[in-house]
């Protein structure tokens, strides 16, 4: 199924206004067109409306699971469009939703991780299910922005504790133990959100992005 008609601009803009006056009239949308219309905006290089698309699903959807590729092409955007501290928040978001898909981006061979996962949606294959024309968004800034976030120390540290808590989840059964292990894991996902501040905000910290120093 060819989800964003080959990058033609014409039947993408078709397709998205479609989407959007399905989404808009009440449709319950159990085919996800909600997490893909942001990605659409994006293909078709109106960055302007992938934005305006992810803003509206945030405040259309308030209590929705997301999708990891969703969250992780919705980061590039804020990216793209120089907003640092919100882009690390939401690929922080989208790492913990699918521990595989930054490795995948940056060229890592990343080893299956023995932990527990809550849906297929986080697991490896999910991570590497990506058209040519996503790939293709990212441009060669964009690419090492996202090495120093993954490398970053701060984000390593929680990722690894992330880990360790999930690999605590096999073969745990409901209980007390696992509610506990649980929402550690929870606090984790969340903790840019409580704080509000972000890891790339650590003090000395420059980034390099386009051979300008942006401090974030």
């Amino acid at each position: 199924m060819d989800l964003f008609c080959s990058g033609d601009r014409k039947k993408l803009r078709a397709k998205i206004r479609r989407y959007e006056k399905t989404l808009k009239s009440g449709d319950r949308d159990r085919y996800g067109k909600r997490y893909l219309l942001g990605q659409m905006y994006l293909v078709m290089g109106d960055l302007k409306g992938a934005l305006q698309s992810f803003q509206w699903y945030d405040e259309t959807y308030p209590n929705d699971i997301g999708d990891p590729h969703q969250y992780h092409f919705w980061g590039l955007a804020l990216l793209q469009n120089k907003n640092y501290k919100e882009a690390t928040i939401k690929m922080r978001q989208a790492m913990f939703m699918n521990l595989y898909i930054i490795p995948f981006f940056i060229g890592l061979d990343q080893e299956d991780y023995p932990i527990w996962h809550g849906s297929n949606l986080a697991g490896k294959e999910y991570a590497y299910y990506m058209p040519e024309l996503l790939l293709d968004l990212w441009r060669k800034e964009d690419l090492e922005w996202l090495i120093e976030f993954y490398n970053n120390s701060t984000i390593k540290q929680d990722r690894e504790e992330f880990i360790r808590l999930g690999t605590q989840l096999n073969g745990e059964r409901p209980g007390p133990k696992r509610s506990e292990v649980l929402k550690k894991m929870r606090a984790l996902e969340n903790k840019l959100l409580s704080l509000g501040i972000t890891p790339l905000g650590e003090v000395g910290l420059v980034k390099l992005l386009n051979g300008n120093e942006k401090k974030l």
